[in-house]
């Protein structure tokens, strides 16, 4: 905030009360404060023998008559303005008057029209809804094909038409079939998973939970090869390959590092990185 200092030499700017103060100290004025100078400031008075104000310009001398003459001036232009308004109200009033005649005339025209125009919507409506349904079904039979085309051989089911359909858990060590579920939603609830994730990993061949998943009547080969190490003796070694303990199955080795996926101990063998704080490796 600026701040102005008038007296008989000009006017001086501050840009904040602080740089004033520290003028008024600079001159002498030890009893100087912030809320004195700041009601000098908006009151436009004296404060320590100077005139303060947020104005840069000092009012001229005889401002009352300055005041009574702009007021007379105020007074006229009122006046003239008013008999301004009164005339562009009469002047308005006849526009509305015949502006209301042509919107009858105009609302008449329109009422006459509207039911031809509904007649042509719903004629257009319904045949853009026919067109709509003829390319669905084009594009639908389009899938098909390209679906058809790449899998190679279509599948006696259709597994998104039969989203909780019967389902397989598959062993991804030896790709045998562990157990059948009648549906998704059973098999999500017995791997503490989401139905959807099973559906997932049926559709595009993917584990789920530790196991690969297929649905009933799916004829496709599975894209996972048997891993290597089913059945193998596993030992458990330290950082330095000394062997503490042997585990007679994946699942045991496993269940010993509290976790039910084999997949664990297999990925920490073959990629040689420790799993559950311990280093694994087949019985030779």
């Amino acid at each position: 905030m600026v701040l102005y200092r008038w007296d008989d030499d000009g006017v001086e700017a501050f840009p904040s009360y602080r740089k004033a103060l520290n003028w008024l100290q600079k001159r002498g004025v030890e009893t100087a404060e912030l809320a004195g100078l700041r009601e000098a400031v908006f009151q436009g008075g004296e404060y320590c023998g100077y005139q303060w104000s947020l104005h840069k310009q000092r009012p001229a001398a005889g401002g009352d008559d300055d005041n009574t003459s702009i007021a007379g001036n105020n007074d006229a232009s009122s006046a003239q303005a008013n008999n301004t308004a009164q005339a562009k109200s009469q002047q308005s009033a006849a526009t509305s008057s015949s502006r209301g005649n042509t919107i009858d005339s105009v609302a008449t025209a329109s009422a006459s029209s509207h039911s031809t125009d509904i007649s042509d919507d719903a004629t257009s409506s319904a045949q853009e809804s026919n067109t709509r349904g003829a390319t669905t079904t084009a594009s639908n039979a389009t899938r098909e094909r390209r679906r058809t085309k790449r899998n190679g051989t279509i599948a006696p089911f259709d597994g998104r038409n039969r989203r909780e359909g019967a389902v397989e858990q598959v062993d991804p060590i030896t790709l045998k079939t562990i157990a059948t579920y009648n549906n998704t939603i059973i098999a999500a609830e017995t791997m503490h998973v989401l139905p959807k994730m099973i559906r997932i990993a049926c559709r595009r061949q993917m584990q789920s939970a530790g196991y690969l998943w297929r649905w009933v009547g799916d004829t496709r080969p599975l894209s996972t090869p048997p891993r290597i190490g089913h059945g193998r003796v596993v030992c458990r070694t330290d950082r330095d390959g000394n062997v503490l303990e042997t585990y007679p199955s994946l699942q045991a080795a496993a269940d010993s590092i509290g976790t039910q996926w084999r997949m664990t101990i297999i990925h920490a063998i073959e990629n040689n990185r420790s799993a559950g704080g311990y280093w694994w490796r087949y019985l030779e």
